[in-house]
């Protein structure tokens, strides 16, 4: 049995809706960016999660 960890941090953070209201552009364009990277680091995650259930189990993405 293999067990797969996500390996990132998990941060509560207030709504991009609030952030935005009291923001000034250069702030809304850091936080825009900051979300593209997580947004990377979350499908590298699950990408590298598929291969292994591909790799150990290929039967868990059939459809029954």
């Amino acid at each position: 049995l293999i067990f797969f960890f996500y390996p990132f941090e998990i941060q509560q953070q207030g709504s991009l809706a609030d952030e935005l209201v009291t923001a000034d552009k250069e702030k809304i364009i850091n936080t825009l960016r900051e979300q593209e990277e997580e947004n990377r680091r979350l499908r590298g995650y699950l990408d590298g999660l598929l291969m292994m259930i591909m790799e150990h189990n290929p039967s868990l993405l059939e459809l029954q």
